[in-house]
């Protein structure tokens, strides 16, 4: 069984640029200095670890994301391609977190960075809500190879939660075909640590298609 295809007009949300955005409702941003995209902005140290628990995606999730990922770039072709944003929505149990469907919220983007504002945010919330699954993880895509978050991935991502992850998918998604091809991020006591490929291949696989 594939992942979920939830309400269409999320789909055809991929290239609005959603409401104005009110004092109250902040842009999010991934925001990249370098105009060719080859390496993020990055001051501060970025912690590095392992992952944390057991997760499971369905099958075609990835395939999905790429799909998703790949629309953004095309939408900003003539810029030479825009950065994209999906996130995953799924079940989190105390055992294990599975990953079952991909939503395409409302944003506004570019070449260096694409915005979600607060309230586009809780649209995409509401609407994994109605499929009785909540918003586990975020998934976005940069111009080149560097997928390390940035200082503005790591502060601008909405409502992060303990395990959370934030998926970085390199030449804005167009090559990803597994969960080797992203950098994987976890937040772990209150900070974004970039995982390990060891810990990412035992902590996160696809389940299989019956």
């Amino acid at each position: 069984m594939g992942p979920r295809r939830l309400d269409e007009r999320t789909r055809r949300r991929l290239c609005g640029h959603g409401r104005g955005h009110a004092a109250n409702d902040r842009p999010r941003l991934s925001l990249h200095d370098e105009a060719n995209g080859v390496t993020v902005h990055r001051i501060r140290p970025l912690p590095t670890g392992t992952l944390q628990g057991d997760f499971r995606l369905a099958p075609g999730l990835i395939d999905e994301t790429r799909e998703a990922l790949f629309g953004f770039f095309e939408a900003g072709r003539r810029d030479g391609g825009h950065e994209g944003i999906c996130l995953w929505a799924g079940i989190e149990q105390p055992s294990i977190t599975t990953f079952d469907a991909v939503i395409v919220p409302a944003a506004s983007h570019g070449p260096r960075g694409v915005f979600v504002t607060a309230g586009q945010f809780a649209d995409a919330v509401a609407e994994a809500h109605d499929s009785g699954l909540g918003i586990l993880a975020q998934v976005h895509s940069h111009p080149g190879w560097d997928t390390r978050h940035s200082d503005g991935d790591d502060e601008l991502i909405v409502m992060p939660f303990e395990r959370m992850l934030s998926l970085v998918a390199p030449f804005y998604g167009r090559t990803v075909t597994s969960i080797g091809d992203f950098s994987v991020h976890q937040f772990q006591d209150h900070r974004w640590v970039l995982c390990s490929r060891n810990s990412v291949f035992a902590g996160i696989r696809t389940e299989s298609v019956e």
